[in-house]
């Protein structure tokens, strides 16, 4: 570039007169500077069209692996370890991140008769279903794709169900408060959700009741009618395990006022047996004599739902009100079946305390196990299933409890004793029987 403006230059220099020769060289300079210039600029700007080009065409724009659909990414998954432990109990929940760019899914085997699985999102969920009480680890492989059609991706890796000597100890109960009825030598049982053989109690006993241990069953008798006017609780701490390897778990025993029965209890009233009546004798509370599942074919819900907050002991309209307040009312089959029943949103499913008070006046009537309200309600119950046995005393009936310590599950009764459950929302084997509260006859 210099070279060629001093060849310029001295040219110029001969062929002018020198008193031209200053002028010629300020214009040119000015004309060499112009064209420098622009040369710059079209350097410039061809290197950022370059640029942009690059970009531009860069295949993998888009297709990260979490881009769901890029037009150009191909299906991915993936977990983060090989092996995922589940609890030795049942009815415990293990969330497995799947690390994918789909989100159709689906696995093999699905099910085993110790787990089962189901998608949330981008979760797999895996539930245990049968507690691992042997030696040996149970364990099985299992893949899940991702994807449809010719996409896919798949990811294999084992799902292992410890024992329960690779467990720490664990321990709950479904509620906080347990109502325990009013009168002496009243028998309940607590289920208690552990994975321990072992249990203490404190206080073992106190004025008004007795305790002990049926294997996981804590067995409270009442030794002291409640005559006061007001209910009686008693805080107990329950440890499970020995030595090193314990938990424990605190909750309510609350002694009821003991009750007064109304001679129409135990009577057929607007097709239900009468269970309570009110202190001013004008409503009663009557228990279906049909139940609604006498099909076994339908569950507690269409599926092992999340805990959504129907934990209510005493209420059962109170938890039928928060599942009916969803947009999948639908699912809970249980409490809509009972909503539906006619007359229409009068029945509902009855809370655990509510199914207690059942239990109690079935047992207390006449001061037999087996009254006048059982008869009653084995022989009009029987005509209303149309000959079908229309109650066991050892089935677990649905209440509309669910447990919150055990989100896939909801809480049953025993009619024999008020003994407990949890049992997965979508079992189809439970009884579902509605109550409802209406008018008193006249005696």
């Amino acid at each position: 570039m210099f070279m060629s403006w001093w060849i310029i230059s001295t040219t110029i220099k001969r062929i002018l007169k020198p008193k031209n020769y200053r002028y010629m060289k300020r214009l040119f300079t000015c004309l060499l500077s112009a064209a420098v210039i622009a040369s710059g600029c079209a350097i410039l700007a061809s290197c950022n069209m370059k640029a942009v080009e690059i970009i531009y065409e860069d295949p993998n724009l888009g297709n990260d692996e979490n881009s769901e659909e890029g037009p150009q990414a191909a299906a991915k998954i993936d977990v983060s370890a090989p092996v995922y432990s589940i609890s030795s109990l049942p009815n415990k929940i293990t969330n497995i991140t799947l690390l994918t760019n789909r989100t159709a899914l689906s696995i093999s085997p699905a099910d085993a008769d110790w787990y089962s699985t189901q998608f949330v999102g981008k979760q797999l969920v895996v539930t245990s279903i049968l507690e691992n009480t042997g030696a040996e680890r149970r364990s099985q492989e299992v893949t899940v794709t991702a994807g449809e059609g010719d996409d896919t991706a798949a990811v294999t890796f084992t799902i292992s169900q410890n024992t329960k000597a690779d467990e720490k100890a664990e321990i709950s109960v479904a509620l906080d408060v347990f109502p325990i009825n009013g009168k002496s030598g009243i028998v309940t049982r607590i289920p208690l959700i552990t994975n321990q053989t072992v249990f203490s109690i404190d206080p073992a006993t106190t004025e008004w009741y007795t305790s002990a241990f049926d294997g996981t069953q804590l067995v409270i008798t009442t030794t002291q009618a409640n005559e006061t006017e007001a209910v009686r609780n008693q805080n107990v701490t329950v440890t499970a395990g020995e030595g090193n390897k314990t938990a424990s778990v605190t909750f309510t025993l609350s002694q009821q006022i003991k009750p007064e029965l109304d001679a129409r209890i135990g009577r057929i009233h607007e097709g239900g047996i009468i269970y309570w009546v009110s202190d001013d004798k004008t409503t009663c509370r009557i228990w279906s004599l049909e139940d609604i599942n006498k099909n076994k074919d339908t569950g507690w819900a269409t599926s092992r739902l999340d805990y959504v907050g129907g934990g209510d002991m005493n209420d059962g309209r109170a938890n039928v009100a928060i599942y009916k307040a969803l947009p999948n009312w639908s699912d809970y089959t249980a409490a809509k079946g009972c909503d539906d029943k006619a007359p229409a949103t009068e029945w509902w499913l009855p809370s655990r305390g509510e199914l207690n008070i059942v239990v109690d006046a079935m047992r207390e009537y006449d001061g037999t196990d087996s009254g006048l309200f059982i008869k009653n309600m084995m022989d009009a119950g029987a005509d209303a299933q149309t000959g079908e046995t229309a109650i066991v005393l050892t089935a677990y009936n649905w209440t509309s409890n669910e447990v919150n310590a055990s989100p896939s599950t909801a809480s049953c009764v025993r009619l024999s004793d008020k003994g407990g459950g949890n049992y997965a929302k979508d079992g189809k084997t439970r009884p579902t029987r509605c109550i409802r509260e209406t008018t008193t006859p006249a005696l």
